[in-house]
């Protein structure tokens, strides 16, 4: 069961990206969807792993360094202006929140906690 859990929940973290895309009428597929959506995930955990040395606001400085980590990942992958990678990254997020919402519906928040923080 976790097993499946954790493939769902990495699936939806490529997918999610993908959804916002064609929500947007960007072009790109899975390909793009999945190249935003891991490596955005691997920019926010080193951010957040050198962040927490920096000291008592080194949470701060992580959540905002892979918000711009997050934002340069968009931009350069789907080639979009200001506007529309901020649009972008609100749709990503709705969508990554709404299939992790989905999974601990289906299968107990407690199969999924791990998956929020």
């Amino acid at each position: 069961m976790a097993v499946i859990v954790i493939l769902l929940s990495l699936f939806s973290l490529v997918f999610a990206p993908t959804l916002a895309g064609k929500a947007m009428g960007l072009k790109g597929g899975l390909g793009k969807g999945a190249l935003v959506g891991l490596v955005s995930l691997g920019l926010m955990q080193v951010i957040g792993m050198l962040g927490r040395y920096v000291g008592p606001l080194g949470d701060f400085v992580a959540l905002l360094g892979g918000i711009a980590a997050w934002f340069q990942v968009v931009k350069v992958v789907h080639g979009t202006d200001t506007a529309n990678t901020v649009v972008f990254m609100f749709w990503h997020l709705f969508f990554l929140v709404l299939s992790s919402s989905l999974l601990a519906l289906l299968f107990g928040a407690a199969s999924v906690g791990w998956f929020f923080g």
